[in-house]
């Protein structure tokens, strides 16, 4: 199939006087011009003439010396097809439009349709996009159903036979975001799709980057800017809350930066503070309703597991051992002091009497074969799931049910590291530093464990029994709600000696992220006084849900994540019951 023609880039209408697009010099590039490129002698991309004009030539790869065949649609096509170097920065785009004034709530800057890593089979659907944001009253959305296709809309399939992609670079409220749409071969959209103009945001994105976990070469490859794609992910969960599966492909969505190495997403955020008020009638000193606020702002995974194995290892069959040999060392200083004529401590004799199975197990570990499994992605579900705390009791937990049995009818380690990156691994930010709502921001603080648990099969049924449970949980600084004024008395009575103040009395009932007033809890008692002795009172409380400054990093596996994250404030569904509170 021969590649499409495309149109300029962006429209130079909307960028003002003296704005344009970048202009591409498609000066003549000779052989060795471009073995000099390679070897680090010249930069081709970027020459000075006489007068000190300082040209780009950003079609051409100084690493591998391709042509980019479709330089008019560099702003979404930014890399070498070929090596995946970066070409143009997605911040250039941006920085066109940084002394522009919008004129809508969403504009659509750049939007191409066609094959998501080949632009010779993508074309400029730019003007089309603006039409259909244009068409809603308040240009505030856009909007895509399966039962229009989007060669009706375009006009043209730019890739027939073939799954296609639509990436749409757009400013809504001065953030800039990236739409990429999945399209099936008859470019029908799988879902209805529908993304509004958020009115506030409460999660803000600094920075993302995608590819090797040293970053970006001085060259430009091994990594990618994905703060717009990013950004957009969020901008569908209505601006507060950005959620990317475990099972999303990332090659898609993001492209491949380093193919065949290990890759990270690291993400620099700030969950911003929020606050809310409810208030709740009392009949004869107890609540109408249930209280249940949840307000608390996700950040996922706060438990991140680098390592997770079940068997016999190498490092875990040497750990075991080497503890086993220090008991047996105590053991031996303990018969020495018995022959000696000391008294052993009655504390120490139950060690001392464990020496013949010490040296049994000894024995049986130096024998038994490596085995083993890598647990990492069902222990880090278990991890997602646990949330700010994992924990595995030993007297319900069967790791062979879950984990499988490696050599049955012998010891098994569940070997685990286990990283906390709280919620400023990067340490980039002050501690004390204060939040744009006048508070300072909450963190998790950060922390490691290594855990070698020995697991024993059940004779009888097989079953796996843990020796010890594992317990592992982070740290929150401070308590996530914040009460910030409680009173209890007269709703509507003008006599202030029948208000109390019980701020102190709520926050004291904060549970970390919840605060919860059972029905049966007598609120005389719990304040120490009642008011209004006889009359109807009500229990206001206003409250701030303190926010987090941070970096989150998660590692790449198969094209997938191997945690989830999560970010900012979920929007979940309130129960039926109307006592429950999600703000």
């Amino acid at each position: 199939m021969t590649p499409m023609s495309r149109g300029i880039g962006t429209p130079a209408s909307r960028l003002g006087t003296g704005q344009s697009t970048v202009r591409s010099d498609m000066s003549r590039v000779t052989k060795e011009d471009k073995r000099a490129a390679m070897m680090g002698y010249v930069d081709l991309n970027k020459s000075v003439s006489a007068d000190g004009t300082v040209s780009y030539r950003e079609e051409f790869c100084g690493a591998c010396g391709i042509i980019h065949s479709q330089p008019d649609l560099l702003h979404v096509y930014t890399s070498c097809k070929s090596c995946h170097c970066v070409l143009r920065e997605p911040a250039e785009l941006r920085k066109l439009y940084y002394d522009v004034p919008p004129t809508a709530p969403l504009e659509i800057l750049f939007a191409t349709y066609g094959d998501p890593i080949d632009p010779d089979f993508a074309l400029d659907v730019t003007e089309t996009c603006e039409k259909l944001v244009n068409s809603f009253t308040g240009s505030d959305r856009i909007a895509f159903k399966p039962a229009l296709p989007a060669d009706r809309i375009f006009g043209v399939d730019p890739y027939p036979g073939h799954n296609k992609q639509l990436r749409m670079r757009y400013r809504a409220g001065g953030t800039h975001g990236t739409l990429a749409l999945d399209f099936d071969r008859d470019n029908k959209i799988p879902v209805p799709f529908l993304m509004l103009v958020p009115k506030t945001r409460y999660l803000r994105v600094f920075s993302a980057i995608y590819g090797h976990p040293k970053g970006a070469t001085n060259t430009g490859r091994m990594s990618f800017d994905v703060l717009e794609l990013v950004q957009a992910l969020i901008d569908q969960n209505g601006g507060s809350y950005l959620s990317i599966s475990s099972y999303t492909p990332l090659e898609r969505l993001f492209g491949d930066p380093c193919p065949g190495y290990s890759k990270d997403l690291r993400i620099q955020y700030e969950v911003r503070s929020r606050g809310g008020s409810v208030n709740y009638a009392e009949v004869r000193g107890h609540l109408r309703k249930r209280i249940y606020i949840s307000a608390s702002p996700t950040v996922a995974p706060i438990i991140y597991v680098q390592t997770a194995t079940y068997g016999i290892t190498p490092t875990a069959r040497r750990d075991h051992l080497d503890a086993i040999q220090k008991k047996l060392k105590k053991i031996a200083f303990m018969e020495h002091r018995i022959r000696e004529g000391f008294r052993v401590p009655p504390e120490d004799m139950k060690l001392f009497k464990t020496k013949k199975a010490l040296v049994e197990e000894k024995e049986l570990f130096n024998r038994l074969p490596t085995n083993f499994v890598d647990i990492s992605v069902k222990m880090q579900i278990l991890a997602d799931k646990g949330g700010i705390k994992l924990f595995l009791d030993k007297d319900s937990f069967d790791p062979n049910a879950v984990f499988g049995n490696t050599s049955p009818g012998t010891p098994k380690i569940l070997e685990l590291l286990l990283d906390c990156q709280g919620h400023d691994s990067e340490r980039t930010t002050d501690s004390t530093e204060m939040m744009d709502t006048g508070y300072s921001r909450n963190f998790i603080t950060v922390k490691k464990g290594r855990f070698n648990i020995i697991v024993d099969d059940d004779p009888e049924t097989g079953v796996g029994i843990m020796r010890e449970s594992l317990d592992f949980h982070t740290d929150v600084a401070q308590p996530v709600i914040l009460i910030t004024r409680a009173t209890y008395g007269e709703l509507h009575g003008n006599d202030t000696s029948k208000i109390i103040d019980v701020t102190n009395d709520i926050q004291a009932q904060v549970d970390g992220r919840t605060l919860t007033i059972e029905r049966e809890v007598n609120l005389n008692k719990l304040f120490h006084w009642d008011p209004s002795p006889g009359k109807r009172k009500h229990l206001n409380i206003q409250y701030l849900t303190k926010g987090f400054t941070g970096n989150v990093r998660v590692r790449e596996k198969n094209d997938c994540l191997v945690a989830g994250v999560e970010l900012g404030y979920p929007l979940r569904a309130p129960p039926d019951d109307d006592d429950f509170v999600i703000n």
